[in-house]
């Protein structure tokens, strides 16, 4: 973590969960927290988190992730940094470097999305920050999109592409570790599927973009009639 920003830790977890759903289990989670965030040696380094129970939508990861962000954008926060329980963050300065790189967006400051390199599935866009501009122009929803299983970080990533601001930072590293020792723990949508998707998103994208004036947002380099095409979502290790 890094002085010069707010963190918030929203933590969403299934009602009646064996664990999360315990007032005394929390009691020790929030004095582990605490305790970790003080250890960093950065007294100032600001640190809050909050529950959120999540009803009925047991391993619907999109409706996990707009929900939780819909919570946060009600909460003023400008940056979102989805990321499940078995995620490490190696690197440091991985909060400068992506919003420094959303800045430096041609198209408009804090377009797009910034990735890291993940040494489990480098291959793959998996955790990633963006600014709460991406909920504006989705209505709040950090994902429109169907998919019940883990198609989320596929669909954003390649989202961006056309507009070249699908930065991926591979100075900053990160970790999942749950998927190659056990599996994933959700279904992938069929690649058909999410073509589709990412078709309609940047068709969607583009034509709020161009209800901006040109000033504003700069897409005039984006060929309307190719983003169909490139639908690629790897990420070069």
């Amino acid at each position: 973590m890094e002085d010069q920003y707010d963190y918030r830790l929203y933590i969403g977890y299934d009602y009646g969960d064996s664990w999360y759903d315990n007032a005394s289990n929390w009691q020790d989670l929030s004095i582990f927290i605490k305790r970790e965030s003080t250890q960093t040696g950065r007294s100032k380094t600001k640190l809050s988190f909050r529950a959120i129970i999540l009803f009925g939508i047991d391993q619907r990861i999109t409706a996990v992730w707009n929900t939780i962000a819909s919570v946060a954008l009600k909460d003023q926060c400008d940056y979102f940094y989805p990321a499940n329980d078995d995620l490490e963050l190696i690197t440091k300065g991985w909060t400068s470097g992506a919003i420094h790189a959303l800045k430096s967006c041609h198209v408009a400051s804090n377009f797009g999305i910034a990735t890291f390199r993940d040494v489990t599935v480098c291959m793959a866009p998996t955790f990633h920050l963006v600014h709460r501009t991406h909920l504006d122009f989705h209505n709040g929803f950090y994902y429109p999109i169907p998919a019940h299983g883990a198609a989320q970080d596929p669909w954003i990533y390649s989202l961006y592409r056309p507009w070249r601001c699908a930065f991926v930072l591979k100075q900053y590293q990160i970790r999942n570790h749950i998927g190659l020792t056990s599996g994933p723990r959700y279904d992938y949508a069929d690649r058909s599927r999410l073509d589709q998707w990412i078709q309609r998103g940047r068709r969607e994208l583009y034509g709020r973009l161009s209800t901006f004036n040109s000033s504003r947002y700069n897409q005039s380099f984006v060929n309307y009639s190719l983003l169909n095409l490139d639908l690629n979502w790897d990420t070069p290790c």
